[in-house]
């Protein structure tokens, strides 16, 4: 994809400048590349619920005006005044903050002004905050540093929402699929993450969570320090895990969250790879991919985030079985031919596309 067109049109439609051409010009991107649409979506659906009306350019303005304050702004791209708006030339945007966004390749790292910074389908506290969003793209990762001094290691496919200053008793971050955090302890503000399926509050510490909601397990696994989590649903279950514990809540994989009563839980303990002599629920950290007695689905999911392809299963009765290997650095076809021979199937890549058949 052409990444500067890309971002240019985007700029474009925020701004409310886009002509109808250049409107059809991204939606035809957008189709080309779903998992990056699926995040755009996302973002102009929050821009257009919490921005009050108001004229492109006042609208543009004051959204630069938020960049600005936010320190993403270069000092020489003034942002116009609310009672003066100046329209300013598109050139101009698309060789500064625009491209500052696609900098990071495949990490879209967008600020929003008064959007509400929410908790599942309800808002946290009842309260408007200004949030951040950053977003990885299948097949990319990235770190982050919170403003408070936490560290996040974010995997492919996946969005952290959180309240960028901090400023409130508490400091909560929204997750939508896997993240290591390391957390800056601060007694008087616990750290809250929140996912469709947990809440987990801390203090200090070091853990990863994974909550995709296209799979039917969350995980939470920590590597020191305490955290205490409660199950949507079922708010008076609490439970705490010490250090090299991992809680796996099974739930419906096709709504992604859980209903009073119908999760399972189960409380593991984290055992460490005598090759790599560490947790492998935290290797991918090291660009390392792991299955861990998983099932073909399973392995399917994680291949289809970590290579930015679509797999099809040609045959159901292969979506069993338990597959354990670690790969580091290996391309799609050296796993998938991994896989062929240890088991019993075959496979054919078309661009971004696999098929998983029976092998004959």
């Amino acid at each position: 994809m052409d990444q500067q067109r890309f971002w240019e049109l985007v700029s474009l439609k925020l701004s409310g400048e886009a002509a109808d051409e250049e409107l059809l010009e991204l939606d035809r991107l957008k189709q080309q590349y779903p998992e990056t649409a699926l995040k755009l979506d996302i973002i102009f659906g929050i821009w257009k619920e919490n921005s009050p009306p108001r004229e492109p350019a006042l609208s543009f303005s004051a959204h630069l005006a938020r960049l600005k304050q936010a320190e993403v702004l270069p000092e020489e791209i003034q942002p116009a005044g609310e009672q003066a708006p100046v329209m300013l030339p598109v050139a101009k945007i698309k060789k500064r903050w625009f491209y500052y966004l696609a900098a990071a390749g495949s990490v879209i790292i967008f600020f929003l002004g008064w959007i509400y910074f929410y908790n599942g389908t309800h808002h946290i506290e009842g309260k408007n905050k200004v949030a951040n969003i950053i977003a990885t793209q299948r097949g990319s990762r990235t770190t982050v540093q919170l403003s408070d001094g936490t560290k996040v290691w974010l995997n492919a496919d996946s969005i952290i929402y959180y309240d960028e200053a901090f400023k409130s008793n508490v400091r909560e971050v929204q997750l939508e699929g896997e993240a290591f955090f390391d957390v800056k302890k601060d007694s008087s503000r616990p750290f809250i993450i929140h996912t469709s399926v947990i809440d987990i509050k801390v203090l200090g510490t070091r853990f990863n969570v994974k909550s995709y909601k296209n799979e039917n397990e969350t995980e939470t696994a920590l590597i020191s320090g305490r955290v205490e989590i409660s199950i949507k649903g079922s708010p008076e279950k609490k439970i705490i895990l010490r250090p090299n514990e991992k809680l796996i809540v099974k739930h419906p994989a096709s709504s992604g969250t859980v209903e009073s009563g119908n999760a399972l839980l189960v409380v593991k303990a984290l055992r460490k790879n005598p090759v790599y002599k560490s947790n492998p629920e935290i290797l991918w950290m090291d660009n390392k991919l792991v299955f861990d007695g998983e099932t073909l689905e399973a392995v399917c999911k994680k291949l289809e985030r970590w290579y930015n392809v679509k797999i099809t299963i040609q045959d159901e009765s292969l979506k069993k079985g338990a597959y354990t290997a670690i790969f580091d650095g290996e391309t799609l076809e050296n796993v998938l031919t991994a896989l062929k021979i240890t088991d019993g199937i075959d496979f054919s890549i078309h661009n971004n596309e696999v098929l998983i058949f029976t092998k004959k």
